[in-house]
C-alpha cells in the first residue's frame, strides 16, 4: 500500500464520519422539534410555502398557507407564527424575533374550504426575521381544526425551512 492510498482512505473515512454527525444532528433537531409540538399534527392538514417578497423593495418575506386536507383551520391574528433556528452547539431550537406586528389583535383567520363564511383557501403571511447573519429558519404556524362554525381542540400546523440572509 502506498501513502497516497492510505491518505485517501483516511480522507474518505473522515468525510463519511462528518456526514454522519450532520445526519445525527439533523435527526436530533427533528426529534426535539417534534417534542415542541407533540400535541399538534404538523404538515398533515396545511401546507406552508415560500413566496418571497411580493415586489421589488418589499421589506418582508411572505409565505402562503393553504389547507390540503379539506378541513378548515382557525388561527388568531399572527397565525401563532414562530420563527425557529436550530442551534447545534446548544442542541435546541432558538426563537428568532419576527419584526412584524400583526393587527388587529382580536381577529381570527380561517383557512380552508369546508365552512361557509370568510375562509381563505390561501393566506399570505408577511415575516421579517431580525438577525445579523445568514441563517436557516423554520417558519411554524399552528391553529385548531374549525368544524361547523366551532373551534375544536385538535391542534394542527405547518412548517417550512428557509435560508434567510440579512
Amino acid at each position: 500500500m502506498t501513502i497516497k492510498f492510505i491518505m485517501r482512505v483516511i480522507l474518505l473515512v473522515t468525510l463519511v464520519l462528518a456526514g454522519c454527525s450532520n445526519l445525527v444532528s439533523s435527526q436530533e433537531a427533528e426529534i426535539l422539534f417534534g417534542e415542541l409540538y407533540e400535541n399538534c399534527s404538523m404538515n398533515d392538514h396545511l401546507l406552508l410555502r415560500f413566496v418571497g417578497p411580493l415586489y421589488e423593495g418589499d421589506r418582508y418575506t411572505h409565505v402562503s398557507l393553504e389547507s390540503v386536507s379539506g378541513k378548515s383551520v382557525i388561527f388568531p391574528s399572527g397565525y401563532n407564527l414562530q420563527l425557529l433556528s436550530f442551534d447545534g452547539n446548544q442542541n435546541k431550537w432558538i426563537e428568532v424575533k419576527n419584526g412584524v406586528l400583526y393587527l388587529p389583535f382580536d381577529i381570527n383567520y380561517i383557512v380552508g374550504k369546508n365552512d361557509p363564511g370568510n375562509e381563505r383557501e390561501v393566506s399570505l403571511i408577511p415575516i421579517k426575521p431580525n438577525m445579523g447573519r445568514e441563517i436557516v429558519i423554520r417558519v411554524v404556524v399552528y391553529g385548531h381544526i374549525y368544524e361547523n362554525g366551532i373551534e375544536t381542540d385538535e391542534c394542527t400546523g405547518a412548517f417550512v425551512d428557509f435560508e434567510f440572509t440579512p
